[in-house]
């Protein structure tokens, strides 16, 4: 799902000037001198350690050379007691002076049906109400009914032909 919303937001980016990268690529060895300032700018400090946020798209840009973090966006497919991982990060990043400007959000399919309602006889649950008040955004992403976004190992997904609906939770 994760390359299905970089494409849906690559044109987005092209057209502002914006990067995007994840935290698999800022956690690898031998960075671009960007990629380095990018990670460093990111770091969440625990004393005497420094743990980089869960980070599947984040999206910045370099302005006076210096790079602006400008949203962490977290894709969950099922959160299975995993919830509280992206609210958490949330809240560290506002704790902290140079990250606390980074929006987060959730985009998810909620497959799990922790959010979006699909049973109308079911409660608000814990996970939505957590994530509601602490992150910027929640979205759900789901195809048209009958539709399936055909992957082959190696190959990007193509949403060609096929409709992927956004829908903000609140």
């Amino acid at each position: 799902m994760e390359l299905v919303v970089e494409i849906l937001i690559e044109d987005f980016c092209k057209k502002h000037n914006l990067k995007t990268t994840n935290d698999k690529i800022l956690k690898s060895k031998n960075l671009s001198d960007e990629l380095d300032s990018l990670k460093r700018s990111l770091l969440v400090d625990f004393g005497e350690y420094s743990i980089l946020p869960d980070g599947d798209i984040i999206i910045y840009k370099f302005e006076s050379k210096k790079p602006k973090i400008l949203a962490i966006l977290s894709i969950k497919n099922s959160f299975r007691e995993r919830y509280s991982e992206t609210p958490y990060w949330k809240l560290k990043l506002l704790s902290q002076k140079p990250t606390r400007h980074i929006k987060v959000f959730m985009i998810t399919p909620d497959n799990d049906d922790e959010i979006s309602f699909a049973n109308s006889s079911k409660k608000i649950s814990k996970s939505r109400i957590v994530m509601e008040y602490e992150l910027d955004g929640i979205s759900l992403a789901f195809l048209a009914k009958g539709e399936a976004l055909g992957v082959s190992k190696g190959q990007r997904p193509s949403s060609q032909g096929r409709t992927l609906f956004v829908r903000e939770v609140y």
